[in-house]
């Protein structure tokens, strides 16, 4: 079977866009078949999900669209419409909703890009206009709609208190798990925090505590392309997963001019924090810090403190040092850059390679000027202009907004 990268390397190829749905039965179980409902699609939509170091601060962000349906036939009304495709069965709120876009090859076999995993979440607005938009949200959202109190406190770690949450039941009914295709929690087997105090409060969700155990260990929760949940850390792929050519320049590497524009470039100073201060008990704290002394060429001195705090009553004195260390050990000031790309499908922690230099200056055309030439792959002596120069630089991609309407993607990427 053809890859993705040969056929988008090779340009001019078909794509395939699907949508399809998994009710939810009034006895709390989905039905076992995707229901596709491609032919329904009005306008498609666009999605965006985003896991930056910015979670640090507790705001993932969950991925969130809407669903504009052709509803002439009142197929999407809700369950007590007769001419419903949830009629007296299934709950039209909390239906599973399956994205997928891809290529097709010479053969005819579908080769996967994206795949979004979503819910029907919100207020869902009809009109005569015969369309119903229908606001879906990823499957993380479901972790929202349940306290997190009654799952067990016992003395354990926060991959412990992540897999009892995700196994949650009510009347020993699941809540959880069966939104999801499955689970990989820690895939990579890494140390995780002792949680001798394992505490949850009484207005706790799920989504709560799973943020403060990702925090804590500097993990991250996602959904993947097969529909798992997964929770892990945040290193980037070992290996190298597609390389990023702007401007029009012959580069060293098997890929093609494949960046639409280069839209932003910051200094990520957001990235940073020079303190960490957390709150274990009732005003006693463990802080962590740089050390630094003014004209010592510090980041402190090119930046200035900037102090997380946390207030995390669940962890004891040991535990919360380690958490505080991890804050200032792992952050740290790294370029963004935020490209649009034609549908070039890769993933949240891809490791990937950015190339952007200057345009060629023409009125100096192979001739050597001191300062701004340089020896280019093509055995002669050239001069280049522009605003950005970007010459082989890694980075992890941290956020993609995926446009299925136009077929592009918005990338925001890290440098590494």
């Amino acid at each position: 079977m053809t890859t993705i990268k040969e056929l988008v390397n090779r340009g001019c190829v078909e794509v395939f866009r699907r949508i399809s749905m998994k009710r939810l039965q009034k006895n709390q179980t989905f039905e076992t078949d995707w229901y596709d409902i491609t032919n329904y699609v009005v306008t498609w939509p666009s999605i965006t999900e985003s896991f930056g170091d910015n979670t640090l601060l507790g705001d993932f962000k969950v991925a969130s669209t809407s669903l504009v349906l052709d509803n002439s036939g009142q197929k999407f009304n809700d369950e007590n419409n007769q001419n419903s495709l949830f009629y007296k069965l299934y709950f039209r709120r909390l239906t599973k909703i399956k994205i997928e876009v891809g290529y097709i090859d010479d053969d005819n076999i579908e080769v996967e890009g994206l795949v979004f995993y979503g819910v029907f979440y919100g207020n869902t607005k009809a009109s005569d206009k015969e369309t119903i938009t229908i606001p879906t949200t990823g499957l993380l959202k479901v972790f929202d709609l349940f306290g997190a109190k009654g799952v067990a406190e016992t003395s354990t770690t926060t991959q412990g208190m992540v897999s009892r949450l995700y196994g949650k039941t009510q009347g020993g009914v699941d809540l959880l798990s069966k939104f999801f295709e499955g689970s990989s929690i820690n895939p990579d087997a890494d140390t995780v925090v002792a949680l001798t105090n394992a505490s949850i409060g009484e207005d706790d969700t799920i989504w709560d505590k799973i943020q403060d155990y990702s925090i804590y260990n500097f993990f991250i929760p996602y959904v993947n392309n097969s529909g798992y949940f997964v929770w892990g850390n945040r290193t980037e792929s070992a290996t190298l997963d597609w390389e990023f050519n702007a401007n029009n320049f012959t580069y060293k590497n098997d890929y093609p001019i494949n960046v639409i524009s280069i839209d932003t470039i910051d200094d990520g100073i957001s990235n940073y924090y020079s303190k960490a201060v957390i709150e274990y008990s009732d005003g006693v704290y463990a802080t962590s810090e740089i050390t630094w002394t003014p004209g010592g060429d510090s980041t402190v001195d090119q930046y200035g403190e900037r102090i997380y705090a946390k207030t995390a009553l669940d962890l004891t004195a040991a535990e919360a040092q380690l958490f505080a260390d991890n804050i200032v050990n792992n952050t740290r000031a790294s370029r963004n850059y935020e490209i649009t790309t034609p549908f070039i499908p890769t993933n949240i922690k891809s490791k990937v390679k950015l190339n952007a230099v200057g345009q060629e200056t023409r009125e100096y055309k192979n001739c050597f000027r001191l300062g701004e030439s340089k020896l280019n792959s093509g055995d002669y002596l050239q001069s280049r202009s522009g605003a950005i120069d970007i010459d082989d630089v890694f980075c992890k991609v941290i956020k993609i907004g995926y446009n299925i309407n136009s077929l592009t993607i918005k990338y925001l990427m890290r440098e590494i």
